[in-house]
């Protein structure tokens, strides 16, 4: 969960005999995604993710089931919301995540009827 801004990352690799190298920085635009909504929840067939900010293109929507495993990847898009079909999923409780570059964004809990 790193902050919002430019954050600076680099590798230090460290040989068997102590020697090391690093690599070069490289610089991550972080943007907040804030305000996340999800309606209706309960769902039933079709959930909508608001963000009043907008998602982008390179997010990506991930669903988890109540033991953690991945059951649903939804490529981002563009715009203030975005369908979701979840028709397909079983009856409890999910942990929805926006990712952006492999980086958590946000979650939110959904309840599937």
């Amino acid at each position: 969960q790193a902050p919002a801004g430019s954050v600076f990352y680099r590798l230090r690799q460290v040989d068997a005999d102590g020697r090391f190298i690093f690599s070069d920085v490289l610089r991550i635009a972080i943007t907040p995604l804030t305000g996340i909504q999800l309606y209706p929840n309960p769902v039933a067939n079709v959930a909508t993710l608001y963000a009043a900010n907008g998602f982008r293109s390179n997010q990506s929507i991930q669903i988890f089931g109540a033991g953690g495993n991945l059951v649903q990847t939804v490529a981002g898009r563009t715009g203030n919301s975005i369908s979701i079909p979840v028709e397909q999923l079983r009856p409890g409780i999910y942990t929805i995540r926006v990712v952006d570059n492999g980086l958590l964004i946000s979650q939110i809990r959904m309840l599937k009827q």
